[in-house]
């Protein structure tokens, strides 16, 4: 005997209230319906006088253990803001991550119901008068059957002389414990029965069926996509997670606030992650040639050196201008912060040589042998004296 998990739920007769001058209809047990073929107010339809006909009505029930995993989808974006200067291009790094946790149920039963209308003598009308279609699930419990849920699926509506109707379903349900046996039913309501006008007749059509011993995964497998790099990859099995990374490159003409929105979807669930973008109309830079050191040196051109036996923070000048940057002399390292001025972008814009003796004039800064690069942090060589060279830019 089968045994499911469930609610037990069981309604051996279903009330429902039939008031067709107004087309109202009241239904107890509702439950949800995937497939459903009408609005929510049909209109109510009256059949035309002297019109009568008769019905066949069959249909198909196949049962299904379904289940559904859940996936979570998130995303992330470096950085998440930025300050840049209107036509440089700005890097946005990307990570999406999708990742199987858990699962959820369900238990259907799928197919459709099929009814064909008299075909009559040549010429005769015997357009069919339908009232509803509905749908009922009976279990057997013990000797018993019983309906476990009924439901509506089409209402008031008109089939042809000898026309066919195919009406297709798929209803959720929750089978009773210790069900012994399935069964779907078809109820169809003909307003016009024959032989009398006015008559109303249903006509019903049972189809047993059962549900599998194991579940089917639906959605073992998801599709991850992205509203800007498209599609991303398959994402497959219980218990799997997988990262896409991936970069963007963003730039602006002109001054403002911009906010890059970027979204990712998978198995219906999305993830979005936004990037707010300053742009400053930065103008032409202003482009100098700086030297650290509290000490001036000799000769005709002008520059400074640094003199370990000073102050352990000294200052640098710019185009013969005192800046708010520094050099900080730790005993083994030059650090060198730069304040509201930044390196130049060209080879080597920090140059540095020890001395024991300062020169007499200023020295040539390509000669120089201790350090050349763009580090702003560099090690000393056992010198007293260091003469930094440095090539800087000031950026509105």
């Amino acid at each position: 005997m089968k045994k499911h998990f469930g609610l037990l739920t069981l309604v051996a007769v279903v009330a429902l209230v039939f008031i067709y001058a107004g087309c109202s209809r009241e239904q107890s047990n509702p439950v949800s319906v995937t497939t459903m073929t009408t609005g929510s107010s049909p209109e109510c339809l009256i059949p035309s006088e002297g019109v009568v006909t008769s019905l066949q009505v069959s249909k198909t029930a196949e049962g299904h253990w379904n289940r559904y995993l859940n996936w979570t989808i998130s995303k992330t974006a470096d950085p998440t803001s930025a300050e840049i200067c209107a036509g440089d291009p700005l890097d946005i790094n990307y990570t999406v991550t999708v990742t199987q946790e858990g699962f959820t149920e369900k238990y259907l039963v799928s197919g459709t119901i099929t009814i064909v209308n008299d075909q009559g003598e040549e010429g005769e009308d015997k357009t069919a008068y339908i009232g509803y279609v509905e749908d009922a699930i009976e279990a057997r419990v013990g000797k018993e059957w019983v309906e476990v849920q009924r439901l509506t699926i089409k209402q008031e509506f008109t089939i042809p002389t000898g026309g066919t109707m195919v009406i297709p379903y798929e209803v959720e349900f929750v089978p009773p414990e210790g069900y012994k046996s399935l069964r779907n039913v078809a109820y169809v309501l003909l307003k016009n029965h024959a032989p009398k006008p006015g008559r109303e007749k249903v006509f019903l059509y049972r189809e047993s069926f059962t549900l599998p011993e194991s579940p089917t995964v639906v959605n073992e497998c998801v599709d991850v996509n992205d509203s800007w790099k498209g599609y991303l990859g398959q994402v497959c099995g219980e218990g799997a997670s997988e990262t896409f990374a991936y970069s963007r490159t963003v730039s602006y003409d002109e001054a403002g606030t911009y906010s890059v929105e970027n979204i990712a979807t998978a198995n219906g669930q999305s993830a979005r992650a936004t990037v707010m973008v300053l742009v400053k109309d930065c103008g032409d830079c202003q482009e100098e040639t700086a030297w650290g050191g509290d000490s001036e040196g000799g000769g005709n051109a002008w520059w400074y050196y640094f003199d370990t036996q000073g102050p352990a923070v000294q200052s640098i000048y710019a185009g013969q201008e005192k800046t708010d940057g520094t050099v900080l002399w730790d005993g083994t390292n030059l650090t060198i912060h730069l304040g509201s001025w930044s390196l130049q972008d060209v080879d080597e814009p920090v140059k540095v040589q020890g001395y024991d003796s300062i020169p007499d004039t200023r020295p040539e800064p390509g000669l120089f042998t201790t350090y050349k690069g763009s580090d702003l942090k560099v090690t000393g060589d056992g010198s007293r004296y260091y003469a930094i060279h440095l090539d800087v830019e000031l950026c509105p």
